[in-house]
């Protein structure tokens, strides 16, 4: 695929996808100079995103339709991909750069691209890490073309340290996955060694006294002691939600997960009770942990 090899401030961006992530990852292209067409399902958002100058769309397909570069910031790998089929797909052009910027699974990643590239259009998937409004990890995947023709504008978003190129297509979110597994598993072990003492009797400040300290490993389960004592222990998802990905990229690539795995089945059957910071349900590992064992009648 032939793609132009820079973009100007005067290119036109879209963004789709005004959520917590994406309205402040809009904000910021804004605040950098860029001009941006942006959408969302809740007007409300697209109004607020107008009021700091950019162009409200009616529909995705607008966006894509206006845009040389696009981006979008979804809920989930199952947006994304509706998304993909209904608008981005169908409207995509030669030369067009669309920017994921969720956590989407690797396969999806994959298909969308191919089906891009067969319409000379270039798919990066480029998932993000930390908070939207200061700079974050960027992982990308994708044609090394798309990535320098997206990179000035990704650079108004990322920690300078931080912005890579993984590689082809899929190794953005294989790195995402990388990341996310990172937090969610060592939480988990936390987690279970806090529970494996409370559930014998033992509160959470006697463990951080005896066992906690100030720096390395301790001072991690100090933290965790901590939450637990102000009866935190359910805000920790553990990224719930994306297990499903990272199991599914793992099987197709003939790999085993069995950590994730254990996790994912020991909470799969609890209820969805919760909530993450993408308002995507989630089951407490915490909860789950310390739920009355079921007793078996006579």
């Amino acid at each position: 695929m032939s793609t132009p090899s820079t973009v100007s401030t005067n290119t036109l961006i879209g963004f789709i996808g005004l959520g917590w992530m994406g309205s402040h990852f809009a904000g910021r292209l804004l605040q950098a100079g860029w001009r941006l067409e942006v959408y969302d399902l809740v007007a409300q958002k697209r109004t607020a995103l107008a009021n700091q100058g950019a162009i409200a769309a009616d529909c995705t397909d607008q966006v894509v339709r206006d845009c040389d570069v696009v981006f979008t910031s979804l809920r989930s790998s199952a947006v994304f991909g509706t998304v993909a089929e209904q608008s981005i797909i169908p409207n995509s052009r030669p030369g067009q750069v669309i920017v994921d910027l969720g956590t989407t699974e690797v396969g999806l990643t994959r298909r969308v691209a191919a089906a891009l590239a067969a319409k000379g259009a270039a798919l990066l998937d480029a998932p993000v890490s930390g908070d939207p409004r200061g700079p974050v990890y960027v992982f990308a995947g994708g044609e090394v073309g798309a990535f320098e023709r997206a990179k000035p504008l990704l650079e108004a978003l990322a920690d300078p340290d931080h912005l890579t190129l993984g590689g082809d297509s899929g190794t953005g979110q294989i790195l995402k996955g990388a990341n996310q597994l990172a937090m969610g598993l060592v939480q988990a072990a936390w987690l279970e060694v806090v529970s494996y003492a409370t559930r014998q009797g033992i509160d959470p400040q006697t463990i951080e006294q005896a066992v906690g300290g100030a720096t390395g490993w301790r001072a991690e389960l100090s933290r965790v002691c901590r939450q637990i004592a102000d009866g935190k222990g359910d805000a920790n998802d553990l990224k719930f939600a994306e297990l499903p990905y990272f199991l599914n990229a793992a099987e197709q690539a003939g790999l085993d997960l069995p950590l994730t795995r254990a996790l994912f089945e020991f909470c799969d059957p609890g209820p969805r009770n919760w909530r993450d910071n993408m308002d995507r349900p989630y089951v407490s590992f915490w909860s789950m942990l310390n739920r009355e064992p079921e007793t078996s009648e006579e």
